[in-house]
């Protein structure tokens, strides 16, 4: 249905553009991503990724940018997390991992989720890493991360995976059961395996 949708001028039964995929390596075509909408951005990524796994390729879970989320005003929260998202914007690596230990370890702080789903594009494994992480441990009703860790399931770091798989199980938005589903299907490493069944048994309890 992809490939026909994407032959017929990129265009969508509902006119939305989708992503033309180079079918040697199950990538994006540079001449032909189109600008997707929000609605229909994750069901035409679920798609490609269901043609890749019954192909043999490697998936797109990652394959656009989406727009940052905007971040809270940092002067409207409280001293000690106003503190720790601070540190999220230094240079320094081991800066960055003291503030996203600190709010990971918070009670609420769901205000920084934002700020730590820019760190999950941080050059430094190990702060995307515990980014999600930290995501994770602020769990349910921050759903808007949802997409973002989706989106980090594809980074080339194991544990970035595995935390990021982990963290959409807390968040418990049902939307991450395909993606996580696909990269089952695909991904040998066993402790990844691991997390994602642990993440998809609370996601579909959810909906019990």
């Amino acid at each position: 249905m992809l490939a026909q949708s994407i032959q017929n001028g990129g265009k969508a039964d509902n006119g939305a553009t989708l992503i033309a995929v180079d079918a040697s390596g199950m990538t994006p075509a540079p001449d032909r991503v189109g600008t997707l909408r929000s609605l229909d951005m994750d069901g035409v990524l679920a798609e490609a990724n269901r043609f890749a796994v019954a192909t043999g390729r490697r998936p797109i879970l990652g394959a656009l940018k989406r727009t940052p989320l905007p971040e809270k005003d940092i002067s409207e929260m409280e001293p000690e997390l106003k503190e720790a998202v601070v540190k999220l914007r230094h240079a320094r690596i081991d800066v960055k991992l003291d503030g996203i230990s600190r709010i990971g370890n918070m009670k609420d702080a769901a205000a920084a989720v934002p700020a730590l789903v820019r760190l999950l594009n941080d050059q430094d494994e190990n702060v995307r890493f515990n980014a999600a992480w930290a995501i994770g441990k602020i769990g349910k009703g921050v759903k808007e991360a949802a997409p973002f860790l989706m989106d980090a399931l594809n980074d080339a770091c194991c544990d970035v995976k595995r935390a990021s798989a982990t963290a959409l199980g807390e968040i418990g938005d049902p939307s991450a059961i395909s993606h996580l589903e696909t990269l089952a299907n695909i991904d040998r490493d066993w402790t990844l395996r691991h997390a994602i069944g642990a993440a998809l048994k609370k996601l579909k309890a959810s909906q019990a």
